[in-house]
């Protein structure tokens, strides 16, 4: 999927490209040479209701979020967010701006979340970064990831405590090694 002009999602209820199980994104989302922006991001009016997905593939209870809520095998490149507002302070447990879990193969390069200036902000239970929430990179396979020239201006805020509380600038978590 190639952007070739700004989106702007405000006063949007947006659900999430990709979904746990069956469904996840397994593709590329690029915004072209000159790059791609998408603005207003938000959670509002999100419910694990709406996205029918209160189980996530990590076998946690609650919700994966951001521009693609679960990606495979998958490549986004040249994307920036801008006035992003995601605030599932209850119930995101892997979330990030642009992709909320991700697995397989894995390339993130050239993109961005907010501004120095746009007050952007993803707050959530545990598994909270701003380009991605959570990695699984478990399994007997060998697993490319590569996060490359990204920026975070977004404030990133994780509101469980003690042992559980993961958050990142740019990555939430990661888990690697055998399943």
């Amino acid at each position: 999927i190639e952007l070739t002009q700004e989106i702007n999602l405000a006063d949007q209820v947006w659900i999430p490209i990709g979904e746990a199980g069956t469904t996840p994104f397994r593709g590329t989302l690029t915004g072209g040479t000159s790059g791609a922006t998408i603005s207003g991001l938000s959670s509002a009016g999100y419910t694990a209701d709406v996205a029918n997905a209160t189980k996530l593939s990590s076998g946690q209870i609650g919700v994966s979020y951001g521009l693609i809520g679960f990606a495979e095998n998958a490549t986004v490149e040249n994307i920036t967010l801008t006035n992003v507002n995601i605030d599932l302070a209850s119930s995101g447990k892997e979330m990030g701006a642009i992709v909320g879990y991700a697995s397989g193969n894995l390339t993130i390069k050239d993109c961005a979340v907010g501004t120095a200036s746009d007050n952007s902000s993803i707050v959530g239970l545990t598994k909270v970064g701003s380009i991605i929430g959570h990695i699984d990179a478990r399994g007997d396979g060998i697993y490319n990831i590569l996060i490359e020239n990204c920026t975070n201006y977004a404030t990133i805020k994780a509101m469980t405590t003690g042992a559980n509380a993961r958050a990142g600038g740019i990555i939430g978590s990661m888990y690697v090694g055998s399943a």
